[in-house]
């Protein structure tokens, strides 16, 4: 997937903006190799996803904390990843959010049960503590910039958020 002249990394985009279909042309002739944007910034999520696939890269839709799982469900098998953020937006380090664990489970099994071919990102207040619980609830991608950055040996960290 990636494409890039400096980088094998895949790129992805999270718009946290209003009108994302205004965005995703400009993200793309970026080299985003994904793009995702929030359920709650448009009422036209079908178009958004239409748009950003036929800019030559693969969609994905948000959802804030407080977002009910119904938001999303008829647009699940045209998306290829879901973020489910799992703290308030707004800066590093908001703990997760104590429904956030049984929001994945929720989730996960809604993709299983309709053979969706989607992929689960969580998104906030990712920790080692919390890291294996969030990915026995079915997540895919654990996004976790401060348990990492505020470590004082990254690699054995990552392993532990991994489960490697």
């Amino acid at each position: 997937m990636p494409k890039h002249k400096v980088t094998d990394a895949v790129l992805e985009a999270h718009l946290m903006t209003i009108e994302p279909e205004n965005k995703i042309e400009e993200f793309a002739q970026a080299g985003a190799d994904l793009i995702t944007f929030h359920i709650e910034a448009t009422n036209q999520s079908q178009s958004v996803i239409h748009k950003i696939k036929g800019s030559g890269s693969k969609a994905g839709v948000a959802l804030n904390p407080a977002t009910p799982l119904s938001s999303i469900e008829e647009i699940l098998y045209d998306v290829d990843i879901v973020l489910l953020m799992t703290a308030i937006p707004g800066g590093a380090g908001h703990p997760l959010l104590k429904h956030s664990i049984d929001k994945v489970k929720r989730l996960h099994n809604i993709i299983r049960e309709n053979d969706y071919k989607c992929f689960l990102e969580v998104d906030g207040g990712i920790t080692i503590e919390n890291a294996k619980d969030l990915r026995e609830a079915g997540a895919n991608i654990l996004v976790s910039d401060t348990a990492l950055y505020e470590s004082t040996d990254v690699w054995a960290s990552l392993a532990m958020l991994t489960g490697e």
